[in-house]
């Protein structure tokens, strides 16, 4: 009988260091759409594509995760990676030929993982790196799929910027009869730096009070206060032990989750042991008793949660609590200005990581609402202004007064217009009177005062007497305006009223030609009896 235990399981420093990193060093995205080959060739989301944004610095790896893969056979699946530059890796091919795997087991690749197997019926899930073997399925991957030479590693596919569109192709290159599918899709998680280094861990083990010597299989649990696990166990294959010592580097593929340490408390690591090591994978693992929980160290050169600390050289804001008002450049990459900050950095986006100008403001539909808005402690809340692209598409501006929204609108051939639905308004009458406001109404020549600039147009104040809903301001806080888009509206009404008096006239004109030539025609009609009763003439 088996009894194996740790008589010492010790976390050096650099356990800390790694397992506290920074959780913006892995960042993963995903494509969960199913991909399936229920005719076999090539599946019908042929490539499955990620688009990859906002991963800055260097990547120091690339893991890719299958949640659930299934297929009756699964050696005539075959999986490429292609790389937004071109580069290109055969994930896996002819791999676990005669594996029947129709419920579906997960599937991670990074070039840190043990190959695959070709040959075998217990075919299970883990991590492994790309592996390709070949010979028995001529085949290549159909078109529009890139024809090889093909790299080894996914460490080659980390040239220079890794952002854009990440496709996965995926096909069966024998026949039909075994279809595969990813119904959960694919992700692709980028690791920086220590991310990508793990966490190394040293214990030593002994079976029945004797050290172990030789291979054996290790299987890691992070665990919570309650004892659940977080995340996913930590599977490592064919660890060395010697005199009872081994040491092994947990967490490389990011199996905790990302946010497994993001808040302090109680955790603990769980170990099992297989030995000796079983390249099957088919024996049972023994789990060791009791878990051995992470505790507090004096030194970490990197923490990603820490309750205290009395001294750190670097640390992001975020969360920190008790950092004084005067610390220097704690708002970075703000700084201070006179009167107030700066911003030295190029372009500020707001709700958009890639903004196109100096300030780019996107947001979702607006409806009523607004993208900007504009406060004046002395004027609110009477008076508040805003600005927005509408959902029609146009740029609007607001002066919302008492509640009352009053929209200015730039149309689409870039004039300015006003709010005149007849919805928003009330108690239509004529407007009578227009064309003698528009006599009292006297245009001027001027200069303005500051450039000298000769303009034209009216005197706010004399406007006021005659159009006072014309001329906006109080003189005692600001300069008084015209709205010179109402003086039209007077124009128009000026020219109804003296376009109906003109009508008017020519009716009166008209009535009175026709008296004229009714009494011409009179005239003549006496003109001729006179002539025919001159002398001679008889008399009736």
């Amino acid at each position: 009988m088996n009894n194996y235990q740790f008589v010492l399981r010790m976390f050096v420093y650099s356990l800390v260091c790694c397992i506290l990193a920074a959780p913006a060093a892995a960042q993963t995205f995903s494509n969960p759409a199913p991909i399936n080959t229920p005719n076999g060739g090539a599946a019908d989301l042929y490539p499955s594509p990620i688009s990859v944004s906002g991963v800055s610095g260097p990547v120091s790896a690339i893991v890719v995760s299958i949640p659930s893969f299934a297929t009756f056979d699964a050696g005539q699946a075959a999986l490429m990676l292609v790389s937004p530059s071109g580069g290109k890796v055969v994930l896996m091919r002819e791999c676990g030929i005669s594996s029947n795997v129709s419920g579906g087991i997960g599937i991670t690749f990074n070039d840190l993982g043990p190959a695959l197997s070709r040959l075998t019926s217990n075919f299970v899930g883990g991590t492994f790196r790309p592996t390709v073997y070949s010979g028995i399925f001529s085949l290549g991957f159909p078109s529009p799929a890139p024809e090889g030479p093909y790299a080894t590693t996914l460490g080659a596919l980390i040239t220079g910027d890794v952002n854009g569109t990440w496709s996965l192709y995926v096909a069966d290159l024998f026949s039909s009869c075994c279809p595969t599918s990813l119904p959960a899709g694919w992700q692709i998680t980028f690791l920086a730096g220590i991310d990508a280094v793990g966490v190394p861990f040293q214990g030593k083990l002994e079976n029945d009070g004797s050290p172990v010597n030789g291979v054996v299989d290790l299987r890691f649990r992070l665990l919570d206060a309650s004892g659940n696990a977080v995340g996913l166990p930590c599977n490592k294959s064919a660890v060395p032990v010697s005199a009872g010592v081994f040491t092994t580097n947990l967490n490389q593929l990011g199996e905790f989750g990302p946010a497994a340490f993001q808040t302090p408390g109680y955790l603990a690591i769980e170990t099992s042991v297989r030995n000796p090591a079983d390249p099957t994978n088919s024996a049972p693992f023994v789990t060791l008793s009791p878990s051995t929980p992470l505790a507090m160290v004096p030194f970490s050169q990197s923490s990603r949660a820490a309750t205290f600390a009395s001294q750190a050289d670097s640390v992001p804001w975020t969360g920190i609590t008790g950092v004084p008002a005067s610390v220097s450049e704690a708002f970075s990459p703000w700084a201070a200005a006179t009167g107030g900050i700066n911003y030295a950095g190029g372009r500020v986006g707001i709700g958009t990581a890639a903004p196109a100008t100096a300030l780019h403001l996107n947001t979702g539909p607006v409806g009523s609402g607004w993208q900007l808005q504009l406060t004046n402690s002395a004027a609110a809340p009477t008076f508040e202004s805003g600005m927005r692209t509408s959902d029609a598409g146009f740029f609007e501006i607001t002066n919302r007064i008492n509640g009352f929204t009053k929209v200015a609108r730039l149309d689409n051939t870039g004039a300015w217009t006003a709010a005149s639905d007849a919805r928003l308004k009330a108690d239509l009458s004529p407007f009578g009177d227009a064309l003698e406001a528009a006599m009292r109404v006297r245009p001027v020549r001027f200069k303005w005062i500051g450039d000298g600039k000769d303009d034209f147009g009216v005197i706010a104040q004399e406007l006021r007497s005659v159009l006072p809903e014309a001329v906006t301001g109080d003189e005692s806080k600001d300069s008084l305006t015209a709205n010179y888009s109402k003086l039209a509206v007077v124009a128009i009404g000026a020219i109804q009223e003296q376009q109906a008096q003109i009508i008017s006239l020519r009716e009166q004109n008209n009535a009175k030609q026709r008296a004229i030539e009714e009494l011409r025609a009179r005239l003549e009609r006496l003109e001729r009896a006179v002539e025919k009763s001159g002398p001679g003439a008889t008399r009736p």
